[in-house]
Formats: C-alpha cells, sequence, structure tokens
C-alpha cells in the first residue's frame, strides 16, 4: 500500500526565472552573435496532506483517482493520502498540524468548532449521504420506529455515524436505545451474528460488507432525514485563509476525478491498486460498491459540485441541540464556505 506517514507542510511554489546572456566575438571576417539562456526550472508542487475517515480507497476514491492519474499535479500539488477511522480521528490530525485538508462529517465539525478549533468544509462531496441505519432482514423491523429500547451499532464513539442514527431515530419518534462501539468490516457483521446488537449505522462500504458475509440487511434511514449529506471536504481555517489558490486548484481536481471515474471505472481500479492493492483484489466487491457510493455524490436537490445548503447545515446544527450537545454559540454559517467551488 503505498502510504505516507502524516505531517503538515504549509508551503507557497516559486518559479525562478534565470537568464544570461554573452557575447562572442567573431572572426575578423564575419560576426555573430551568441545568446545562451537558461531554461526555467520546473516549479515546485506544493505538498499537502489530505486525512480520510476511512481507509476504504473506494469510499474516497475521487483523492486516489486524483493523485494516480495526475490531476493533483496538474494544479500545482502533491498531496498525501492517509486513510483514518472516523471524523474524529481526521479532526484530531488537523487541529494537530498533522493534516491540511481532511473529510470529517458535518456534525463533528460543528461540534469541534463549538470547541474552539477554526475548521471550515470547503465542498460538500456527499450531499446524498454516505450512511444507512440498517437492520438484519430476519429482525421483521422495516422501519426505525421499531428501534425503541434497541442497541445500534457504530463504528466509532466520535465518528459522523453516531449523529447520523441519532437523527434517524428522533424522527422515528425512538427516544430509548443505547449506542455500542463495534467497528467496521469485520467486527460489524461479527456484532450482528453475536446478537451485540440490532441495528447498525452504516457506512455503505459496512453494509455491502455485511451483505456479502451473509447477513441480509433491510435499510430503515427513512426520508425524514434525507437533509444529513454525508463527509465533505474541510480544512483549517488559517490553511484556507493562507492558501486560497491550493483550495481552489485541489477541487478542481477533486472534482475532475469524481466526472473522469463515474465515466472510467478503470481509474478508480488503478487508484485502488496503487494505495490499497488488498481491496482492489475483489473487483466485483469493489464495483458492487462503487455503484452504491456513486449515487451519494450527486445532490438531490440537482446543486453544483461541493455546494454547501445553509439550511441543511441549520438543521444538523439544531439535530445536535435535540441530541444535548452545547453547540448553540456556534454561528454554523462559518463552519462551511462555497467561495472555492469550481462553479463559483
Amino acid at each position: 500500500m503505498r502510504k505516507r506517514s502524516l505531517f503538515a507542510l504549509l508551503a507557497a511554489s516559486s518559479l525562478a526565472l534565470v537568464g544570461c546572456a554573452a557575447e562572442a566575438e567573431a572572426p575578423a571576417t564575419s560576426s555573430s552573435e551568441s545568446t545562451e539562456t537558461t531554461e526555467a526550472a520546473p516549479a515546485e508542487l506544493v505538498e499537502l496532506t489530505l486525512a480520510h475517515a476511512n481507509p476504504s480507497c473506494i469510499i474516497f476514491f475521487p483523492g486516489y483517482v486524483a493523485a494516480t492519474q495526475g490531476y493533483f499535479a496538474e494544479e500545482g500539488l502533491e498531496v498525501n493520502i492517509e486513510g483514518l477511522n472516523g471524523s474524529g480521528a481526521v479532526l484530531q490530525a488537523m487541529a494537530a498540524g498533522q493534516a491540511d485538508i481532511g473529510s470529517p462529517g458535518a456534525a463533528p465539525t460543528i461540534l469541534a468548532n463549538a470547541s474552539g478549533q477554526d475548521v471550515r468544509y470547503i465542498a460538500n462531496t456527499a450531499p446524498g449521504g454516505l450512511f444507512q441505519l440498517v437492520v438484519p432482514e430476519a429482525s421483521g423491523i422495516t422501519d426505525a420506529s421499531g428501534l425503541e429500547g434497541a442497541v445500534i451499532g457504530i463504528a466509532t464513539a466520535d465518528g459522523n455515524e453516531k449523529n447520523v442514527a441519532a437523527a434517524i431515530l428522533a424522527a422515528a419518534g425512538v427516544t430509548n436505545f443505547d449506542t455500542l462501539v463495534v467497528g467496521e468490516g469485520a467486527t460489524a457483521l461479527a456484532g450482528f451474528e453475536r446478537g451485540d446488537i440490532d441495528a447498525y449505522a452504516a457506512s455503505l462500504d459496512t453494509v455491502a460488507y455485511i451483505e456479502n458475509g451473509g447477513v441480509p440487511l433491510t435499510n430503515v434511514t427513512g426520508t425524514a432525514t434525507a437533509y444529513l449529506f454525508g463527509n465533505g471536504i474541510a480544512a483549517r481555517g488559517d490553511y484556507i485563509d493562507e492558501n486560497p489558490e491550493v483550495i481552489a486548484g485541489f477541487l478542481r481536481a477533486y472534482e475532475r476525478a469524481i466526472e473522469a471515474s463515474l465515466a472510467d471505472f478503470e481509474l478508480v481500479m488503478q487508484g485502488c491498486e496503487e494505495y490499497s492493492p488488498q481491496e482492489a483484489e475483489d473487483r466485483g466487491m469493489s464495483e458492487a460498491l462503487f455503484n452504491a457510493i456513486k449515487d451519494s455524490l450527486v445532490s438531490p436537490d440537482g446543486d453544483v459540485f461541493g455546494y454547501n445548503n445553509p439550511d441543511y447545515w441549520a438543521k444538523v446544527k439544531q439535530d445536535l441541540i435535540d441530541a444535548g450537545e452545547d453547540v448553540e454559540a456556534v454561528d454554523v454559517s462559518t463552519a462551511f464556505t462555497n467561495e472555492f467551488l469550481p462553479s463559483s
């Protein structure tokens, strides 16, 4: 797997142009002029670290495609990609200066701002949502209202799925439930098989993994929380302010990678083969997951790539308040910006 250590690098590229000319005297019988010019040195790439909230290259395929197809490089960027475990880990890395750009969820981003961290969404890249609340098909439960008193499995204690689950259950009128951290993939599957959990707030890759493991699932997410968008692209406020051209170039490359991948799945496989070869081994599984993921990239409202809907952000904040989180003081309009979108 191609993976580099996290580190923060705030740099601006520069181009040095050096020219020199020398005149040489010709023999007496003729005259000529010779000029020697040093070619301009190539511009240095601005290096930055991108921290994703999931190690799956399929879940966050645009970054890997933009890297392997040279789209970032064409924007003057060298992007080191790290796959972490959950929004909390991404936000911690960003706060420590170990990542310049990351992919946290909206609710954790608001909570981070409430704690004094200046972090802003620069693009909502999963307006269709990346999470589902699912139950085993054998349970007979067909909607979230049947989960009163249930144990809800979540991947991490501070990930976006915890807030998504709470909002879905609240919309269904469920007030009595517990959550249990069971991880992702095989451990989430085991949680169902052992009967430790009744439902799971799952990212789309884990839904596919569990069903592939032999546990058919029913999606009880419902439509009342359709405003709940998935993890987007965010950056520290100081990094945005100091590097507006880097942010704009990053988003141009990211959008380009999405468009190219939707037209040619082979580009996604090439990215995974370089960064996560083990994940690329099961092509059938990868393609099935990609087909599930790609719908999350499309805005249900027909918005342009990356658009942050202020009303939806306000609803996410209200969900947090209803869940007892102390975020009243957060001006949610400062938790995102649409300034750097390619269409703006």
